[in-house]
């Protein structure tokens, strides 16, 4: 075997080992990017909602926003963000989170919350007048980041992707909160 040949063996190990989960990052990060897509393509159809403290409004937007991405989903289901291999990536993630002394902090976090019990669908709204359970500090900065539209909740044992503009489940992945 040639000199160059191994140090190309080598690095290609090397890259390897760094993040066994750095494919999976790269593909839910493309797959939050194609949500977003179709999320802005909707905000352009409804347009910008104005600053308002009205109820009516602001539920009227979100049941818009909701439509307009649903039409535009109306085929997707569970799995579709959060698939097997990025399913494999935050359950990863989620348990280096809830390893050594942040394990107590995110149970006792995860207790002190009101429990949360909502029949979870795809692109389905979530329920009006159920809490929005917080993620644990903690558990939040080890995974990915998501854009401003985009929120991690608890529902559950299940994480549950929600789009906070047109309250609306994107995916969920059931199982993943200890």
């Amino acid at each position: 075997m040639r000199p160059s040949a191994i140090v190309l063996l080598v690095w290609t190990v090397a890259a390897q080992t760094v993040d066994p989960n750095a494919k999976a990052l790269e593909d839910y990060q493309k797959r939050i990017a194609e949500y977003m897509k179709v999320h802005d393509k909707a905000r352009s159809g409804v347009g910008k909602l104005k600053t308002t403290e009205s109820p009516e409004r602001i539920a009227k937007y979100e049941k818009e926003m909701a439509h307009k991405i649903h039409e535009a989903r109306e085929h997707v289901t569970q799995g579709n963000i959060f698939t097997p291999e990025i399913a494999a990536a935050l359950h990863h993630w989620t348990d280096e989170a809830t390893k050594g002394e942040d394990k107590t902090t995110v149970h006792q976090s995860l207790r002190r919350s009101e429990p949360v019990v909502v029949e979870l669908k795809v692109n389905r709204a979530y329920p009006k007048g159920v809490p929005l359970q917080t993620m644990p500090p903690s558990l939040l900065q080890n995974l990915p980041k998501l854009p401003p539209d985009l929120e991690y909740r608890v529902v559950g044992h299940a994480l549950v992707l929600r789009d906070s503009g047109a309250n609306l489940i994107v995916d969920y992945l059931p199982n993943l909160i200890p």
